[in-house]
C-alpha cells in the first residue's frame, strides 16, 4: 500500500493500525504493526501505539516500540524512536535520530530532535527544545521556553525553564541544585545569581571549586551556563 506524505510524494506504507486498542485519558489508541522491515524493525512486529497515522510517519525508520503511546497532534518522524512506557502528545514533535524512553513525557508544543534522549520520568513540554546530542533524564523538567542543547545534561530532579523575554535580558533558572537551591543565569551579560551570589559565570566556578573542590552538582549547571552563553 502507498500513502501520500506532506510533500506530496507517494511512499510505501511501513505500518498498519491494527485492531488492539487502549483508551487513554479518554482517548482510543491503536497499537501499530509493521508492513515492511526496516532499520531494527521487521515485517509483522507490533509496536507501540497512536491515535491515528499523522502521528507517526509512514516515511523514514521513525517507529513507535513496547507500550509508548503518541495521541493528539503529536508527530513522529525521521529516524527518531519512542519506546517503553514513554508518551509523546499535545502538540510535541520528535524527529531527526531523537529517542525519548522509559516513562519519559513530551508535550505541549515541545520538540525533541538531532540525537536528543529524553529518558527516566523526565518531562519536556511548554515550548521547550532539547536537540544536538543533549540529554534530559532522572526527574528533570524541561519547559517554557527553555533550550537544552549540544553535550548538554539534565538529570536528578533538576527543574529547567526559561522565564521569558525583555528587550535587554534572557532569564534562565535551575533548581533544585546544591543545598536545595535555584540557580539563574541572565543570559546577555551572564550573571549567575545563586542565593547572595551575584556575579559571572566565570566567578561562580571559582567560588564552587573553593567551597566544594572538584566534585559538586553545580558542574553539571555551569557547564549547561558555559554552552548557553556561546550560542
Amino acid at each position: 500500500m502507498y500513502s501520500l506524505n506532506l510533500k506530496n510524494k507517494f511512499v510505501m506504507e511501513k505500518y498498519k493500525l491494527t485492531t488492539e486498542t487502549i483508551n487513554v485519558y479518554g482517548k482510543i489508541l491503536y497499537r501499530i504493526e509493521a508492513l515492511i522491515s526496516f532499520g531494527i524493525v521487521s515485517i509483522g512486529d507490533r509496536g507501540g501505539f497512536i491515535e491515528d497515522e499523522n502521528n507517526l510517519s509512514q516515511d523514514g525508520k521513525a517507529w513507535v516500540f513496547g507500550e509508548a503511546k503518541v495521541s493528539g497532534k503529536a508527530e513522529v518522524f525521521g529516524e527518531a524512536e519512542v519506546f517503553g512506557e514513554a508518551k509523546v502528545f499535545g502538540e510535541a514533535k520528535v524527529f531527526g535520530e531523537a529517542k525519548v524512553f522509559g516513562e519519559a513525557e513530551v508535550f505541549g508544543e515541545a520538540k525533541v530532535f538531532g540525537e536528543a534522549k529524553v529518558f527516566g520520568e523526565a518531562k519536556v513540554f511548554g515550548e521547550a527544545k532539547v536537540f544536538g546530542e543533549a540529554e534530559v533524564s532522572g526527574k528533570a523538567e524541561v519547559f517554557g521556553e527553555a533550550e537544552v542543547f549540544g553535550e548538554a545534561e539534565v538529570s536528578g530532579e533538576a527543574i529547567l525553564k526559561n522565564l521569558g523575554h525583555n528587550k535587554l535580558k534572557t532569564y534562565l533558572t535551575i533548581g533544585l541544585v546544591g543545598s536545595n537551591r535555584f540557580i539563574t543565569l541572565e543570559k546577555e551579560h551572564r550573571v549567575v545569581n545563586a542565593g547572595c551570589f551575584s556575579d559571572t559565570i566565570e566567578e561562580f566556578e571559582k567560588a564552587v571549586k573553593e567551597k566544594y573542590g572538584d566534585e559538586s552538582d553545580y558542574y553539571p549547571v555551569i557547564e549547561l551556563f558555559k554552552l548557553i552563553t556561546k550560542r
